[in-house]
């Protein structure tokens, strides 16, 4: 006897309306319900989640206190890449409170062989980025920050570096996204929300799977901007720099680390008008010396002590020697090394180092949404 297409299609649909309420129900937590629960909402209820953070700590870079960040950036990119980073220092340069001062200039390219070339490496008061194929890591984007004052929190040094490994013929979307997220974490930014499934809160500091819906830092961003470093001429709503705050020894035990928890201002400053930023490319305009000498910043013509500098080029090449071994794994300690997992999620991860005996060097990476099997 020969079954009717007709209840074989209503079995077969049957199956995956079956198959696709236990996935839902796994993904809410597994909740008991009743035979008569409504399970229309519940994936309402997976989108419409607030954001997730597994760490919330903020990084100062120092300021004299008088309001708002003046940053030295210094622009270490091929030409490939100078679009996505103009737009991104300027969307973040004008901010909603304005809080940044971004200071812009071209280096030599960091991948050239050439002895006019600026090396990718930290450098004291700036903040240097950089391009290169750094090869099949696993991460798309990485910040590292050298930290130091008396309760290592103060930065004293950034690095962005965008692999071009993964980003070369990636879409305009993922390469702005990145560009921007890896400039917010130098400023000394934490992620806004690390829920993938949730719907996107429209700023880069914001994990995604769709980069075109966090393409711009948002005014959660710079709000919290504004409680690190202020605005000009206004005092922070926070401490007036990292040193005014107590020594916390253990804040690199991610059981124990500090949070902020001031909130925003209720008064609001009118928005300043900009262009489409999306269809062009923005130079920001460099201060003369002369002006430089006039507004405090965060840069010095000081270098990083050599043994500082040694010890961190070891440190990074110890990482990244281990970090593909690593990928996946759930235990904190990388084997056979001083750096220590912070976090770790499917997009990204955290680790810390000591350096010496009065700084640490934090690492975050974003990874790529494709990512190769460690080896055996």
């Amino acid at each position: 006897m020969r079954v009717p297409d007709r209840a074989i299609h209503c079995f077969v649909l049957s199956f995956l309306a079956g198959l696709a309420a236990v996935v839902i129900w796994h993904f809410a937590g597994r909740p008991e319900v009743d035979i008569g629960t409504d399970f229309s909402n519940i994936w309402a209820d997976l989108w419409n989640e607030g954001p997730e953070l597994s760490d919330n700590t903020t990084y100062y870079w120092r300021t004299s206190g008088r309001g708002g960040l003046t940053l030295d950036l210094l622009n270490l990119l091929d030409d490939n890449w100078q679009g996505e980073y103009d737009i991104a220092v300027y969307d973040w340069d004008q901010g909603d409170p304005d809080v940044l001062t971004l200071r812009s200039e071209k280096g030599g390219v960091s991948s050239s062989s050439s002895s006019s070339s600026t090396p990718c490496t930290m450098s004291f008061g700036v903040m240097k980025v950089c391009n290169n194929n750094y090869g099949d890591t696993g991460w798309l984007g990485i910040n590292e920050i050298i930290i130091g004052g008396s309760n290592q929190r103060t930065i004293e040094s950034s690095l962005a570096k965008m692999n071009d490994y993964y980003l070369a013929r990636a879409d305009l979307d993922e390469r702005r996204y990145t560009m921007c997220h890896e400039l917010g974490h130098g400023f000394g930014l934490p992620h806004t929300d690390e829920n993938f499934n949730n719907r996107d809160l429209g700023n880069c500091m914001d994990y995604t799977n769709h980069p075109r819906n966090n393409l711009l830092p948002g005014r959660a961003n710079f709000l919290r901007l504004q409680e690190m470093y202020g605005v000009p001429n206004q005092r922070p709503m926070g401490p007036i720099s990292p040193d005014d705050q107590p020594v916390t020894p253990n804040m690199f035990d991610p059981n124990n680390r500090p949070q902020t928890d001031q909130k925003p201002p209720k008064e609001e400053k009118p928005k300043k008008d900009k262009e489409d930023r999306y269809l062009r490319s923005h130079k920001v305009e460099e201060l003369s010396q002369e002006e430089g000498k006039e507004e405090h910043h965060s840069s010095s013509s000081e270098e990083l002590p050599r043994h500082l500098v040694l010890e961190y080029e070891k440190a990074m090449a110890e990482l990244e020697h281990h970090i593909q071994i690593q990928q996946g794994r759930s235990d904190n300690q990388v084997k056979g090394s001083r750096w220590r997992r912070l976090e770790e999620h499917s997009h990204g991860a955290e680790f810390v180092r000591r350096l010496g005996e009065d700084h640490h060097i934090k690492v975050q990476m974003l990874y790529a949404q494709t990512r190769s099997s460690p080896p055996n």
